[in-house]
C-alpha cells in the first residue's frame, strides 16, 4: 500500500430535487448553484489528479499534525511548499529526483491553481 493523494470535486445533492449543487456566488449573492457547469480538466493536468508516492508527505505532513487528511485546494495552496523544501525532504528521506522532479512539482501546483479558478469545490485528499 502506498501513500495516495488525489484531487476531487465535492458536490452536494439536494434532498428535495435530487439535483447536484455547490455553494457559490450567483449574481450578487451567495447560495446554491444547481447543475454545475460542464468543466473538463485540461489534458496536461490530468496526470496530477491521482498520484502515489512517499514524496507527498512533504506536501501534507504539516496538516497531519492536526489529524487532517483533506482540505480545499485554496488551503492546500496556501501551504504549498517551495521546491527547495521538497528537495530537502527528498534528500533526507532518500527519495530520488528521478521519481519526482521540480517540473512535476510545478505541474501539480498549476493543476491546483486551475482547480481554484474554476470556483467548483475541489478538495485534496490523502491516505494518512
Amino acid at each position: 500500500m502506498g501513500f495516495d493523494i488525489s484531487i476531487n470535486c465535492e458536490l452536494h445533492i439536494c434532498r428535495a430535487t435530487g439535483k447536484l449543487f455547490y455553494y457559490g456566488k450567483k449574481e450578487s449573492t451567495w447560495g446554491r448553484i444547481y447543475d454545475p457547469p460542464d468543466i473538463v480538466v485540461p489534458k496536461e493536468y490530468r496526470c496530477y489528479l491521482e498520484q502515489r508516492g512517499r514524496v507527498f508527505h512533504a506536501y501534507t505532513d504539516h496538516f497531519n499534525s492536526n489529524d487532517v487528511f483533506n482540505v480545499d485546494v485554496s488551503t492546500f495552496l496556501e501551504q504549498y511548499p517551495e521546491w527547495k523544501e521538497v528537495a530537502v525532504w527528498m534528500e533526507e528521506n532518500s527519495w530520488s529526483t528521478d521519481d519526482w522532479s521540480e517540473e512535476e512539482h510545478n505541474g501539480f501546483k498549476a493543476t491546483l491553481e486551475w482547480c481554484q479558478k474554476s470556483f467548483l469545490p475541489f478538495r485534496v485528499n490523502w491516505s494518512y
